[in-house]
């Protein structure tokens, strides 16, 4: 199957689109959002607790962190560093989902969420994901959000590069 990629001009239908999500090719897919406010990005960690209900953190020093957003979002912005969220629930839209927090600069926070295309519910429909991205997308206020399969070369926020299937901006 030939990746279409964002930003050149040739955009792909929603088919296209749920074809490169349900690519059994090992590789996980990857929404990447421009870094956002740690606010929105607490937000966002509070919604996944609520939604998922189970899973695991893991802060910036590879120590556990209490499955609860207060928690979580305490060690948000201290520092350059990192989190890292596993969430489970056989009845999300994505059963298994991985979160990725960085932060290397004051104020503003990279979010990455992952999965693997197995971890999709067996009735998903392409309306209920892009409706479910928005969602994110609209709690974090970033200014773009890219899809993409996972490319550990990708240049970041590169809509052009490698892999990148779905990219929207907003003003």
């Amino acid at each position: 199957m030939t990746r279409a990629q964002a930003g050149t001009g040739s955009e792909m239908d929603d088919q296209e689109i749920m074809e490169c999500l349900l690519d059994n090719d090992g590789s996980t897919r990857d929404i990447n959002f421009t870094p956002a406010a740690f606010e929105n990005v607490s937000l966002l960690i509070s919604l996944l607790i609520d939604d998922y209900q189970q899973g695991v953190f893991f802060g910036p020093g590879g120590e556990q962190v209490e499955f609860e957003s207060k928690a979580v979002c305490s060690l948000l912005g201290k520092e350059a560093g990192t989190i890292y969220g596993y969430f489970e629930s056989e009845t999300a839209l994505i059963k298994k989902l991985q979160l990725f927090l960085d932060w290397p600069e004051e104020g503003q926070c990279a979010v990455e969420l992952s999965f693997f295309s197995d971890d999709l519910q067996a009735d998903f429909k392409i309306e209920r994901f892009l409706s479910q991205l928005n969602s994110w997308w609209d709690i974090l206020k970033a200014r773009e959000v890219f899809v993409r399969y996972e490319n550990a070369s990708w240049e970041w926020y590169n809509p052009n590069d490698l892999g990148v299937f779905y990219h929207q901006t907003r003003a």
